[in-house]
């Protein structure tokens, strides 16, 4: 293998931390956890799909990288929806309390407008 083969390999090696880096983030900002799973997912299986295929000699250092780096896309729009869907969720408003509530401060019942 020539040295571009090398440097193919090690780049699709840092697409997989890539994707294990966003997998962190995703549960250190809490994000929803399909999301989390979702990427640990596709990170898991373009491991897997990219290694084995690889190590057999079934697919070259060139695929190899080229299917890292569509799962790494994947990994990266889905990261863009998840933070996108968060702040979506943080500027709705809160939902009406449930009839019969009780006012905290005045012990008053809370009425629906």
């Amino acid at each position: 293998m020539s040295d571009a083969g090398y440097l193919l390999i090690f780049a699709s090696r840092l697409l997989e931390v890539f994707g294990f880096l966003m997998t962190l983030l995703f549960i250190f900002k809490g994000v929803a956890l399909k999301h989390v799973f979702i990427t640990a997912g596709l990170t898991v299986s373009g491991i897997l799909i990219s290694l084995f295929g690889f190590v057999s000699g079934k697919i070259s250092a060139i695929q190899s990288f080229a299917i890292e780096s569509v799962f790494a896309g994947f990994i990266l729009a889905l990261g863009f929806y998840a933070f996108i869907e968060k702040r979506e969720e943080k500027l709705r408003p809160p939902k009406p309390p449930p009839k019969g509530t009780r006012c905290p401060v005045r012990v008053g019942f809370v009425k629906e407008d």
